[in-house]
């Protein structure tokens, strides 16, 4: 992911620093969309095929205000020291994983909105068709759209 989409990497390390009250994951909610893709490994097959289905549509990333953020389950190690990973406290994957009910061997993809809701659930990997398609028919994506191209 580091090689893939480092402009979304070096976005989230510019992001200003959350308050013990406030995750970092939190402070998100409102400027961006999330796509959160649990994986148990970053070597499961889901996941690099997930990479893989996001390769090379950054513009389309970008234009639609949207973070990946990658929770990644390791017994052995703790998801902030795994390679391709976002470094967020240690016990934010904990903390989404309980809220989102996803088990550690499990592959999952989550599309969040600006306003925090889960617009996609999904068990397998999403294209970037699927991804574009869901967020353009979203009024606050629409909005957007308006806001930056007035007629």
């Amino acid at each position: 992911m580091t090689r893939r989409l480092p402009h979304l990497l070096l976005l989230l390390a510019l992001l200003p620093r959350s308050t013990p009250a406030q995750s970092q994951f939190d402070s998100l909610r409102g400027t961006y969309r999330i796509l959160l893709l649990f994986t148990p490994t970053t070597s499961d097959p889901r996941f690099t095929a997930q990479q893989q289905l996001l390769e090379n549509h950054a513009s389309e990333i970008s234009e639609r205000d949207l973070i990946i953020i990658p929770i990644v389950f390791n017994p052995r190690f703790p998801a902030e020291n795994q390679p391709n990973s976002i470094s967020i406290s240690p016990a934010e994957p904990i903390r989404l994983r309980s809220r989102y009910h996803i088990q550690p061997a499990v592959f999952t993809a989550i599309l969040l909105g600006k306003d925090g809701g889960v617009k996609l659930r999904s068990p397998t990997p999403v294209t970037m068709e699927k991804l574009t398609t869901l967020i353009d028919s979203m009024p606050m994506r629409q909005q957007e759209v308006r806001d930056r191209h007035p007629n």
